[in-house]
């Protein structure tokens, strides 16, 4: 169950917030998730939201790398909202049911491409170590450039925060998502 009160209707809000709710539901298709929760704090949800709506609408990494990256780092933090929720996007975005349990069991990563690798070791690195290898970070830099990979560190580290703040305030995902 969680933690704090899901703000799931406009009216749930004050008047002078009630447009940030507007906002987040505008650029999503509705309110759910981290932005239920993170919505008892009006102005973080919509300055979250902001960051959140470049990071996937608006970054230059393509939709399967983003993706990727996404449930890499829903996994790495155990977090089973982010993952039900883009596991999703990332078959849609073409990634394989083989790279998506690849990420899921935390894997060797031989069979997949030399991207799909570099962005999930890239990840993993990150993750588990708080630190990137100078070889990882070059092969970075040469496949994405400086604005890619730095959309690709703020993805992780986005993506890592509304984990915490899922995994904090115990959301879950619905009974039908595809999680063990």
């Amino acid at each position: 169950m969680t933690r704090v009160i899901k703000i799931e209707n406009e009216s749930d809000l004050s008047p002078e917030d009630r447009h940030i709710y507007k906002e987040i539901s505008d650029t999503r298709g509705a309110v759910r998730g981290p932005f239920a929760v993170l919505l008892n704090s009006p102005e973080l949800a919509a300055r979250t939201a902001h960051l959140g709506e470049y990071l996937r609408f608006r970054s230059v990494l393509p939709d399967g790398i983003r993706e990727l990256g996404i449930i890499t780092a829903a996994i790495e933090m155990n977090c089973n909202y982010e993952w039900s929720a883009h596991v999703k996007h990332a078959m849609a975005a073409g990634i394989q049911t083989h790279v998506i349990e690849t990420v899921r069991q935390r894997k060797p990563l031989e069979n997949l491409s030399s991207e799909q690798r570099l962005v999930i070791d890239f990840g993993r690195q990150l993750i588990r170590t708080k630190r990137i290898t100078e070889e990882t970070y070059q092969n970075a830099l040469e496949k994405f450039g400086t604005k890619g990979i730095t959309d690709l560190i703020s993805t992780f580290g986005y993506y890592l925060m509304i984990a915490c703040v899922l995994n904090a305030f115990d959301v879950q995902p619905g009974e039908d998502s595809p999680i063990d």
